[in-house]
């Protein structure tokens, strides 16, 4: 008996005595109320259970949420067709790219070269201008020049300080324009090639003296190139037929009174 007693405490019991003392212990120890872990109030329960239909509600909007990803999942097909459209934007990337190296280095080259005109033409120009508008306004007018911005700057001999042309009379104005047209095809002209010129009213605006100035420059042009010049007025063709008289000229009358 103290043997299988032994064996069921856990340890030795060599005497009646120690096992009415084991039994006695054991006996207290079942008569005390023993607190389980599943003993909880009826709050609490409804509360885990509340919080179980919240995790159940969000869960279900998680899987409607995936349903829907899932249906809206494109084919094969339209996989390839969005893999097709990704490829050619990114050519098109690719060009666009390329086409804005061109560019930049486009500007550069034309910076390059307007940066030489300035250098080497602009000083020829200027002498070319500054010579025709002399002729034109009988040397009222002779120091014509272009800036760095190629913006025209005159400077008249009663003042210090040099105007634009628009400061002056609009006749005066013009004459300097023409002036400038001139001397820019001269300069444009390959070697042996002369461009014709086309002038629509071009002394509008002049007075008598400097509408026969200019015809007679024209004139001489037009020994080394064509010239097609309009006109309204018959004092103008009065006085190129007079000035051009040695020179080869072809009259047009677009009067349909006269036609």
């Amino acid at each position: 008996i103290l043997r299988e007693a032994s064996l069921l405490y856990g340890a030795d019991i060599t005497t009646a005595e120690q096992l009415e003392e084991v039994i006695h212990e054991m006996e207290r120890t079942l008569k005390q109320p023993q607190q389980s872990k599943y003993d909880i109030t009826p709050e609490q329960v409804a509360d885990s259970i509340e919080e179980c239909n919240e995790a159940l509600l969000r869960n279900q909007l998680k899987m409607n949420t995936l349903s829907t990803r899932l249906e809206n999942i494109p084919d094969t097909e339209a996989l390839q067709q969005a893999h097709e459209i990704v490829h050619s934007l990114l050519e098109e990337k690719e060009r666009i790219v390329f086409l804005n190296k061109a560019l930049e280095t486009a500007m550069q080259v034309l910076s390059e070269a307007g940066l030489a005109i300035q250098r080497d033409y602009v000083p020829l120009l200027n002498r070319e201008m500054s010579s025709i508008l002399r002729l034109i306004t009988g040397e009222k007018y002779e120091d014509l020049k272009a800036d760095d911005q190629l913006t025209l700057k005159l400077q008249p001999a009663e003042l210090t300080e040099t105007v634009i042309p628009e400061q002056l009379s609009s006749g005066t104005s013009d004459q300097v324009y023409l002036a400038l047209r001139l001397g820019a095809v001269r300069l444009v002209e390959r070697q042996g090639e002369k461009l014709p010129l086309f002038l629509d009213e071009p002394f509008a605006q002049y007075d008598e003296a400097r509408t026969r100035n200019a015809i007679e420059l024209l004139a001489k042009e037009s020994q080394t190139r064509q010239i097609m010049l309009f006109t309204c007025k018959k004092r103008e063709v009065e006085l190129i037929q007079e000035i051009w008289g040695a020179f080869p000229l072809h009259i047009i009358n677009l009067d349909a009174e006269e036609s």
